[in-house]
């Protein structure tokens, strides 16, 4: 089984959805990645290709691993288990299960994971909020890779800056202009100051499995500047994002689950809450300087739309 597993150099943008049908291994998180595109309907069959997956993996020294299986629903007894998203369209009766092996440097803090819990809770002590589609002072609007100036992507840098002090990339207008390039931008821009102050994308996938192509979406880079913040501005641009997809079978995200805002704004996009990927990653936003005392690595929550709930 060779998954063609080569160290990714800390300056490469890797898709955030990983390498679908195959492995990644992921240097500068420390973690191998993998999506299979296999169908188990047995639960032997599954712990059996987990073993051989991590008899290949072991040799990068990698402390995380996340694998990805589409399963039936009904499959039960699961090790590991951190994530289960239900799955719609061809794919109904099935899921798509993340599975979570690691070393002790990357097992769940009991005091970090509290805090976690309760911000789940958080998110749905209230109801969702409507989408607005007009927010006064702002455009929202679709990033065309082919007209995008060196001035939006300042405004892309000083937006990922202010946001994060570890971010999936180099924060610099080469790295930029390559996410904008392969992926779905979505953008508010200030009126007043005529710059861009919100930003996400989405990053699209897509692999051949027995039951047809699965195509999936990840709402992924999602960021406001401090000063545009509490005004839905995150929400509304995701929402008209989701909007722009065609013929998806997923919509997901992984958002910091010590976030509140970003794992609100998901629920209030109709996103239901699918379970946690514990330290996944080193993405450090500013507000995260009480967790860096305890652990480099940050925990995700997994949402997702299910595809009969929305016309894409």
């Amino acid at each position: 089984m060779n998954q063609n597993l080569q160290p990714i150099p800390t300056t490469s943008n890797t898709p955030s959805i990983g390498n679908m049908g195959g492995a990644i291994y992921e240097k500068i998180h420390d973690r191998v990645r993998y999506f299979s595109n296999k169908i188990y309907s047995s639960i032997q069959d599954l712990n059996l290709d987990v073993e051989m997956l991590k008899s290949e993996f072991d040799r990068t020294g990698a402390s995380k691993y996340v694998l990805r299986f589409i399963v039936k629903s009904d499959l039960t007894g699961l090790s590991n288990l951190e994530a289960r998203i239900k799955l719609g369209g061809k794919f109904s009766g099935f899921d798509l299960v993340y599975i979570g092996l690691q070393d002790k440097s990357r097992e769940a803090i009991a005091s970090i994971a509290q805090l976690e819990d309760e911000i789940i809770e958080k998110v749905s002590e209230s109801p969702a909020k409507e989408s607005q589609k007009q927010i006064s002072g702002y455009t929202i609007s679709c990033l065309d890779a082919a007209s995008v100036t060196d001035l939006d992507l300042e405004d892309i840098v000083d937006i990922y800056k202010k946001t994060y002090e570890r971010f999936v990339c180099d924060m610099d207008l080469v790295s930029m202009r390559q996410l904008v390039d392969n992926n779905l931008v979505m953008i508010a821009r200030s009126l007043e100051q005529n710059k861009i102050v919100a930003i996400v994308m989405i990053e699209i996938g897509k692999m051949q499995t027995e039951l047809g192509e699965f195509k999936i979406a990840e709402i992924t880079e999602a960021a406001t500047i401090k000063l545009h913040r509490g005004k839905g501005l995150c929400k509304s641009i995701t929402q008209q994002a989701i909007n722009q997809l065609d013929n998806v079978d997923l919509i997901y995200a992984e958002s910091r689950a010590n976030h509140y805002p970003i794992n609100r704004a998901y629920y209030n996009l109709g996103m239901g809450y699918c379970g946690r990927v514990a330290m996944l990653g080193t993405i450090d936003g500013y507000n995260d300087a009480e967790f860096s005392s305890l652990t480099e690595y940050r925990s995700f929550n997994v949402w997702a739309i299910a595809k009969e709930n929305h016309n894409y």
